[in-house]
This record gives structure tokens, sequence and C-alpha cells, in this order.
């Protein structure tokens, strides 16, 4: 779809096809409205994750929070949903690295073909990696 007004066919696809659409039922309000949307779609898509805080106002937020920038995931901290803490066991480890594989969130760090203590910031706690280890090298951290 391209912009009968325009041309410009280097616009997002929810974008292209609400234009279009208002482009079809009226071609009076489309220069009003193709501004409008582009300079909010531009002003919020020019926006990076780690700009974004309780500090910002809504209206500069996107539709449904949506982030356009790639490989955000490490800056979301999600740690904090857990509810039981995974305990690594460094001198029952035979450094098998069964675990880290079956980690859905990434937290077990492999460095020079070796496991590293758990990513605190990013583990949830499932608890998979306890069941993937045939050494009993990781248990649930016992809570005081």
């Amino acid at each position: 779809l391209s912009c009968a007004s325009c041309s410009n066919n280097a616009l997002g696809n929810r974008f292209m096809l609400e234009h279009y659409a208002t482009a079809q039922a009226g071609s009076a309000n489309i220069i009003y409205i193709h501004a409008m949307k582009l300079s909010y779609m531009e002003r919020n898509m020019s926006l990076k994750a780690e700009e974004i805080n309780e500090h910002i106002a809504w209206q500069d937020l996107t539709t449904g929070c949506e982030i356009y920038e790639p490989a955000t995931s490490r800056l979301t901290k999600t740690g904090e949903w857990r509810s039981k803490t995974p305990e690594w066991l460094k001198e029952k480890c035979k450094q098998c690295l069964l675990c880290a594989p079956f980690c859905p969130d990434a937290s077990i760090p492999v460095k020079d073909g070796k496991r590293d203590d758990f990513d605190y910031d990013h583990c949830k706690g499932c608890g998979i990696c306890i069941k993937a280890c045939p050494f009993a090298a990781i248990r649930w951290k016992e809570e005081n």
C-alpha cells in the first residue's frame, strides 16, 4: 500500500492500513491524519527502550507499549518475579553443561566452556535446571 497524498511506502503495516482506510473514506482528512500519525510514530519510534521509564508521559508511549528496538530483553530484569531461588553447588558440579540449554531464560551463563553462577536478574525460578542436572548440583535455596 502507498499513500495517495505522499506516495510513502516506508511506513509500518499498521499505520499504512489505517492510512489507506482513511484515504478510501475521504481524501479531505488524509493530509491532516497523515501528518498527525506520522509525527506521532516518528516521535515514539525514536525512543530507546532504556529511555522508557515511569517518568514518561503516556502520550509519548507507543500503542500497546511496543518497543521497536531490537535486543532489549537484557534491559528487563525479571528475576524479581521468582518465588523460589535455585542455588548452584559448585563443588558437586561436573561441568556437563546439561542445565544451560534447558534454562528458558538463558540465566545460566557459560564462559570458556564452563558454567558460571546464575544470572539472578533474569532467572524466574522455574526449576527446570534442577531437574536437568544429573549430579544434584542445583537445589532450591533455603529461604530464611
